[in-house]
């Protein structure tokens, strides 16, 4: 092959690999439905009420926090409100975790859904929260809901009229950690994390985030185009 093309073939495969546009998108869903509940799988939160922990789950999938959560469960003295259907899959007495203030999940593998379940700490005003999805150090998408517990002492302290709210999302690229964010930095609890491996492959093998197709296909040309070149020269020093 004319030396020419290869470095041709090498040069375009390298600048579309710089180049080259995402394919995945990100998508939110709104509430843990059936739909949510079936394609995901749930992490664990093991220990007692008040123990702090900064991993969660085990075998194929874990999460690892920046900070200290604390544990809580739905109705218990930490976390007396949360919400119900179709906003909350939970129940009462299922795990929690609390953060006082902004916090980072970095998972041991990316994956392609993840999400939870989260109420405020404050039962009388409403506070807006926003989760970032990051592949990598990629911003990937947000998810921003209104947390509202004002309905719960209007009404006679009706519990199930609480705010907590699904944020969860799929990349079909990989989701490789997220940040939960507070308008004004107030405290929250976290529970129903759920995910799904790359591939549908919940038992997570992968170690990093994958790179999108068109970046494959991108440094695939760039291979054959170089490595023409390397064979080409060791012919001519032959």
């Amino acid at each position: 092959m004319n030396r020419n093309i290869l470095l041709g073939l090498g040069i375009c495969g390298l600048l579309t690999c710089l180049s080259a546009p995402a394919t995945a998108q990100f998508t939110s869903y709104d509430n843990p439905n059936a739909t949510w509940l079936g394609s995901t799988t749930g992490v664990n939160i093991v220990g007692n009420e008040t123990d702090s922990v900064r991993t969660i789950g085990g075998g194929a999938f874990t999460i690892d926090f920046d900070k200290d959560g604390f544990i809580g469960n739905v109705g218990g003295d930490w976390q007396p409100v949360w919400s119900s259907a179709p906003y909350s899959a939970l129940n009462q007495g299922d795990a929690t975790l609390y953060w006082s203030e902004a916090t980072d999940f970095t998972f041991s593998s990316a994956v392609s859904s993840f999400g939870f379940e989260l109420q405020t700490i404050d039962l009388m005003d409403n506070h807006d929260i926003t989760v970032q999805f990051y592949n990598g150090s990629t911003l990937i998408g947000s998810i921003n809901r209104n947390i509202d517990n004002s309905g719960v002492m209007a009404n006679g302290w009706d519990t199930s009229l609480g705010g907590a709210r699904l944020f969860a999302g799929s990349y079909d690229a990989g989701i490789t950690s997220v940040r939960v964010l507070s308008s004004d930095d107030y405290g929250f609890s976290a529970g129903g994390f759920r995910y799904a491996g790359l591939g549908g492959n919940n038992g997570v093998t992968n170690n990093s985030a994958v790179p999108e197709p068109g970046e494959w296909a991108a440094m695939a040309m760039m291979v054959t185009g170089l490595g023409g070149l390397v064979v080409r020269a060791r012919r001519r020093r032959a």
